[in-house]
């Protein structure tokens, strides 16, 4: 019985401390990047295949909920991503920190992509709440 327990009290905790550190990254997240919303990708179109099995994608997107940052009702961003990986699914909901490059938005990277649940809504409304309206330096975006 202790056994069984102890197993299910590391179970508890580990689930915790992933849950800490999938909001920890989710306000770093936020913090250093211009832009980001909950958007519904709507259409994907592969550009190129880059070097280091990596590929250039333009994603079509609805933004459903802005989190920071003023974005229009449908946006198209670049992503470059390992040539066997996605950013969500078409109909999907993600929430996604942007950054800017002139006129054109681009996924910040790794790190920069979630799941959508109401606790990482929550969360990022009450981060984006606190940022600087005035920040000009974001790190996710050089």
């Amino acid at each position: 019985m202790k056994v069984l327990i102890f197993v299910f009290l590391m179970a508890v905790l580990g689930f915790n401390a992933h849950a800490s550190t999938l909001l920890e990254g989710l306000s770093e997240a936020l913090s250093e990047t211009p832009y980001s919303a909950v958007v519904t990708p709507i259409k994907y179109s592969k550009i190129v295949k880059a070097e280091n099995h990596e590929s250039i994608v333009t994603i079509q997107a609805q933004v459903n909920t802005p989190i920071r940052g003023e974005l229009p009702e449908l946006i198209t961003f670049i992503a470059v991503m390992d040539i066997e990986e996605s950013l969500g699914k078409v109909g999907q909901p993600i929430l996604i920190a942007f950054c800017q490059s002139g006129n054109d938005l681009y996924f910040a990277g790794v790190g920069a992509a979630f799941d959508v649940t109401e606790q990482i809504i929550h969360h990022a409304k009450i981060v984006t709440k606190g940022l600087s309206k005035t920040q000009s330096r974001f790190e996710f975006c050089h």
